[in-house]
């Protein structure tokens, strides 16, 4: 998710449980189980919603691994909503 996200930074994020579904909009970031390896978290922007699935995308399209290569996810794999981002201290 670089530019946004680097590898050191800290993130707090909202449990799916303590959100409602109409807070994940186009742009939001969220966590989700990976569609192809369950046990993988990754984290992605929501790109788009469509009535079968949402499209979820990186911020680098030249190396990210999304949507565009396995599919629309369903709102079962989200797990939360990114909420704050605390740089590293290398990042700053």
């Amino acid at each position: 998710m670089e530019p946004t996200l680097r590898d050191g930074d800290w993130l707090i994020y909202k449990p799916l449980k303590f959100i409602q579904y109409n807070q994940l909009n186009s742009g939001s970031i969220i966590l989700l189980k990976h569609p192809k390896e369950p046990n993988k978290i990754i984290i992605k922007r929501i790109f788009s919603e469509k009535s079968y699935g949402i499209d979820v995308r990186g911020d680098n399209p030249l190396s990210s691994t999304d949507s565009r290569q396995f599919g629309l996810i369903q709102k079962e794999s989200i797990i939360g909503l990114l909420d704050i981002i605390i740089c590293s201290q290398s990042n700053t």
